[in-house]
């Protein structure tokens, strides 16, 4: 949609802005940046490495359910393109490339991926959330802000998974794309093989995302402890689910530094940290996906001649 558009260059410009602006004025902080940590640059690639080894399993616990049983090449290589979409592009294009090769080239509903998608993405969002509240209750200074929005997220996203296959479809006639979620959860909820892998899927996301923003402020020698690391983890998360801007530029960045000055690490240390997970991360992406372009085109070219 074109407000959508809209919108999203309107918040990246601004966010641009404002990080240029950040730097003119902090200039001299940012000399952080040459004591990174080779060890520590090793270990988060090795876990960015395991992260995207599990979102892209995680295509093919998707599929899976549909019979399609996608070779390593296609499930790791929609993942890759995917992601790398999502670089330059808002409002979840990846989901859409994925959605769109399916429907096309394995007869899979446009709209029984994006579902299963978001059924993925509540088991994300309930795992998160009430990882976000134990590790907010443990953190010594809790926000009670973060702390209604984690309760309320778990609660909403628990309570349709529990309950939504029991509503009647009429009452979401409003909406294509909830009636859609809802008639797809019916059959999923039965696959209890799927469910269970989802489950351990982004459980052990949630846990490497932890790591990850750990690791960010330990290649600088700061010391964030693991609970503030999994918070912001969490809010990342929350955040990037939204894909208001490509990347999540700019929003990662300012929670990092919202929540380090927060927990008293230090709002440019945060700043630190996820320019470098930032940077990590793209030059993965930037990395995989032309090596799995090629070989998914080729597999393109041979579904076309079937």
């Amino acid at each position: 949609m074109r407000w959508r558009r809209v919108v999203s260059l309107v918040l990246f410009v601004l966010l641009a802005a404002a990080g240029v602006l950040y730097y003119i004025r902090h200039e001299e902080r940012f000399r952080l940046i040459t004591a990174v940590s080779a060890d520590a640059i090793v270990v988060l690639v090795l876990l960015k490495g395991a992260l995207i080894v599990c979102f892209g399993y995680q295509v093919k616990v998707l599929t899976d359910h549909y019979g399609l049983n996608l070779s390593f090449s296609k499930w790791f290589g929609l993942s890759r393109m995917s992601t790398f979409l999502n670089l330059i592009l808002p409002f979840g294009s990846g989901s859409s490339l994925k959605a769109v090769y399916l429907q096309k080239f394995h007869n899979l509903k446009f709209s029984s991926f994006i579902a299963s998608g978001a059924i993925a993405g509540l088991i994300r969002v309930v795992i998160t959330t009430f990882c976000a509240v134990l590790l907010l209750l443990s953190s010594g200074q809790p926000s009670t802000l973060l702390l209604l929005m984690a309760g309320g997220l778990f609660i909403g996203s628990l309570s349709f998974l529990l309950v939504g296959h029991r509503i009647d479809g009429r009452f979401f006639s409003f909406s294509n794309g909830l009636a859609s979620l809802v008639n797809e959860w019916r059959p999923i909820r039965t696959d209890h093989a799927m469910i269970g892998k989802l489950v351990i899927i982004n459980s052990l996301i949630f846990a490497i995302s932890c790591l990850e923003v750990y690791y960010s402020f330990r290649a600088f020698s700061i010391d964030a402890s693991l609970a503030s690391s999994g918070v912001i983890a969490a809010v990342t998360t929350f955040t990037g689910a939204m894909k208001l801007v490509p990347a999540n530029l700019g929003i990662k960045e300012a929670v990092f530094m919202a929540l380090s000055g927060f927990y008293g690490t230090g709002v440019n240390e945060g700043l630190h940290a996820a320019a470098l997970h930032r940077i990590i991360g793209t030059a993965c992406t930037l990395l995989l996906a032309p090596g799995f372009a090629y070989p998914l085109s080729k597999k393109v070219a041979a579904d076309k001649e079937r």
